[in-house]
């Protein structure tokens, strides 16, 4: 029988880690299934009886990483704020190292005063000297990216960590060439010296890995808050009395009391008592479910009016609610990483320099018998292809458009996230919350009998003023808006599933559903073609009556967001498909669908039918996900890109990997706008870093010597690596002027 074991795993950074750890798991016997965590560091395998434990350890040890048992000492957001601390004690060790230097190596250009030991004019060694001094110390804190990118590299598999060690310690090695050279009398290296340059690219990748830290630490908590929606206790009857007992020991078959405002502790069945459920959490559906005897209800949902007696069906792992969390764990650990253009280019670039390197000295060591010219053509070819440009290359762009995307209210989880949205071919959107407002709106009031429809609303606001149900509160805000004064009502009385009775002055009302009516004998006759066509349409009718008549229709209903009609048209202006998944049952979501105009539309669906459909159309298109409540989480994880809206859950928030901050579905054509900006601009950086070292490497080499040309001096082709590193910069910057998308004019459908 196969079972499923989580290891935590110490050391990885990047996704050529995670690849190196599936890839080491999968090696060993008995493993069938190998997944990684990035975020949360863990590795989750399914083994066979084969399976060796010590294997498996041994394995993942041989690249470099630790593998070790689950500390549940901690719990998961606990590991991470810790390290987070760990994280930020090294930026401030850093900065104090590298502010100094900064002062140094650059304060005499600005006119600063420094003392004279170390003043480049007076003591050009002094001055060369305190800079090697003050960066060795930031090298000795970044030592992780020298272990990590070296330790990849000479695994085959060079990543952005080996960019970083290698660029940096070319301009270290290169400010170590120079303080040689000037103790030995050449003083103008005193001129450049890039110690700054590797103190200062650690500090920002140290920067740029605290950010990311922090977005996980965030999706950790917010996870945990998911877990958080079990309740710790129940009330179990025990036969004559009811005991609040820990949920770990309910078991199947137990007898629950489930209290007015109480959370569902597990999934059972009603066996005694009616009430209205609110499975929001699950359906994404703000109206409560009725409920009576043998309706199942779902642990973590909650429970609006009666008071009921349920029989426990499942317990634990079994849940809906804990299926929904591991479902959201493993979704975001079989979510394969992108590989950056810039690694994959890296991973040949950066050999090749390395041999090229080595190739030009020994070369011109046997041809010369010269060290110094030898040694100047090793050190220029590694300074003027040190991948400074190409590392800055995608992160630059990334950092650039998504502060571009903060200003226009759309947060971005990673550059993965830009790349993959430039790529989608299916919008598959949430219906309630997402496209519509996601709470019941009262259309209008419609009189049946000479009563005027101001009365008939005051009326209906008066009755439902005592209830807590999402539609009392819907009448009630539309009488609040008018400003009507609300009447006391006298012989209250509550019918769960049903509606209200009471008494106004000298009159007694009802109001609520068909039931309620047939029940007080009150007659509907042809109004019940006007409520079954409203039912076609998604509305719900309430009756208003009184002890004789029907006198009053109250349709309720969700409404469309502004601009989905919209979104939707511009999309498939775009030739990107669209769909709705909704938790609602499925007259509502045809009317909806045909109003809004989407080309596939599926209703009457739980979380997991959601998660199933999402993988369904992976297999034709790349699907980008919108939604906003804990329903989508699945769905989200499970989309090629999640995209969620701030106005739902803090769940379905931490799923997405993508934030619309003001919940404007609109925002989705700039997402997608933005994201085929960046990707382009990317794709410029990277060719321009790449032909800039295709130019100079060989320049470096000494290719022009042969034809009686000059040898490149090392600090010029510093001062080129520096010039191509700041034209990327400075491309990648053009982001910051992103407007948005420059028109909403729909092309003519005619």
């Amino acid at each position: 029988m196969n079972k499923e074991i989580m290891y935590d795993i110490k050391g990885m950074t990047c996704a050529a880690c995670v690849i190196a750890v599936e890839k080491a798991a999968l090696k060993t016997p008995g493993v069938l299934e190998s997944n990684v965590s990035l975020p949360t560091e863990q590795l989750r395998v399914v083994v066979d009886m084969s399976f060796d434990e010590s294997k498996l350890y041994k394995n993942i040890t041989l690249t470099g990483y630790k593998a070790s048992a689950i500390d549940n000492s901690e719990t998961l957001s606990e590991k991470q704020n810790k390290k987070l601390k760990n994280m930020r004690i090294k930026i401030v060790l850093a900065l104090l190292f590298m502010i100094p230097l900064l002062y140094v190596s650059m304060g005499h250009m600005i006119g600063l005063i420094l003392p004279s030991m170390v003043d480049p004019m007076a003591n050009p060694f002094g001055f060369a000297l305190i800079q090697l001094l003050l960066t060795v110390p930031v090298m000795v804190i970044g030592y992780k990216y020298y272990v990590n990118g070296f330790k990849n590299l000479f695994r085959g598999n060079p990543n952005m960590d080996t960019l970083v060690a290698i660029g940096t310690s070319a301009a270290f090695l290169y400010g170590v060439y120079g303080l040689i050279m000037i103790g030995l009398g050449n003083h103008e290296f005193a001129d450049i010296l890039y110690f700054e340059v590797s103190a200062t690219i650690l500090v920002l990748v140290m920067i740029g890995k605290y950010m990311e830290q922090l977005s996980t630490t965030k999706t950790t908590s917010e996870l945990e808050k998911l877990m958080d929606l079990k309740p710790k206790t129940a009330l179990l009857f025990t036969g004559d009395t009811y005991v609040e007992t820990p949920l770990e020991q309910i078991k199947i078959n137990d007898e629950l009391m489930i209290r007015p405002g109480d959370v569902v502790p597990t999934d059972g069945i009603i066996i005694d008592g009616t009430t209205s459920i609110d499975e929001s959490m699950m359906t994404g559906e703000p109206i409560p479910k009725d409920k009576t005897l043998n309706d199942e209800i779902i642990g973590g949902t909650v429970n609006i009016t009666g008071a009921i007696l349920m029989k426990v069906t499942h317990v634990g792992d079994d849940t809906v609610l804990s299926s929904i969390i591991k479902r959201v764990s493993e979704a975001q650990m079989k979510k394969a990483p992108i590989q950056k253009l810039a690694d994959k280019i890296s991973g040949v670039f950066v050999p090749i320099v390395l041999v090229l390197a080595l190739l030009g000295f020994i070369v011109w060591m046997i041809a010369t018998r010269d060290f110094d010219f030898s040694m100047n053509i090793l050190v220029s070819v590694l300074v003027i292809a040190c991948p400074c440009a190409l590392g800055l290359a995608t992160p630059t762009a990334i950092m650039t458009a998504s502060g571009a995307a903060a200003k226009h209210g759309i947060l971005i989880a990673s550059g993965e996230a830009l790349e993959i949205s430039s790529k989608a071919t299916m919008v598959v959107f949430d219906k309630t919350g997402t496209i519509t407002v996601g709470k019941p709106t009262l259309l209008k009031v419609i009189s049946l009998t000479e009563t005027k429809e101001d009365k008939l609303l005051q009326i209906a606001a008066s009755l439902e003023q005592q209830s807590n149900h999402p539609i009392a509160k819907s009448i009630i805000t539309a009488s609040e808006e008018k400003g009507y004064q609300l009447s006391k009502v006298d012989n209250f009385e509550n019918f769960t599933g049903l509606g209200i009775k009471g008494k106004i002055g000298e009159t007694t009302y009802l109001i609520g559903n068909e039931k309620l009516m047939l029940e007080n004998k009150i007659k509907l006759g042809q109004i019940k073609t006007i409520t079954k066509d409203y039912s076609k349409k998604g509305i719900s009718a309430l009756y208003l009556a009184n002890e004789t008549e029907l006198i009053g229709i109250l349709p309720i209903s969700d409404q469309l967001k502004d601009g989905v009609i919209e979104t939707v048209k511009k999309l498939n202006e775009l030739g990107v498909k669209t769909a709705i998944l909704s938790g609602d049952d499925i007259n509502t979501v045809t009317y909806i669908a045909n109003e809004v105009g989407v080309d596939e539309f599926y209703g009457s669906l739980l979380p997991q039918d959601k998660q199933n459909i999402i993988k369904t159309l992976k297999e034709k298109y790349i699907v980008m996900m919108v939604g906003d409540g804990i329903n989508d989480a699945i769905a989200l994880k499970e989309a090629n890109i999640g995209v969620s809206l701030s106005s739902g859950t803090d769940v379905a928030m931490s799923a997405g990997d993508v934030v619309l901050m003001k919940s404007d579905i609109k925002d989705i054509i700039t997402l997608i706008d933005l994201s085929k900006h960046t990707v382009r601009n990317i794709q410029e950086n990277l060719f321009w870093a790449f032909i800039y070292n295709v130019i100079g490497i060989p320049i470096a080499l000494g290719l022009l010597t042969l034809f009686g040309g000059p040898l490149l001096n090392p600090m010029i082709a510093a001062l080129a690596m520096s010039f191509s590193s700041v034209s990327v910069v400075l491309n990648a910057l053009r982001l910051k002027r992103y407007k948005g998308v420059k028109q909403w004019k729909l092309k003519s459908t005619v």
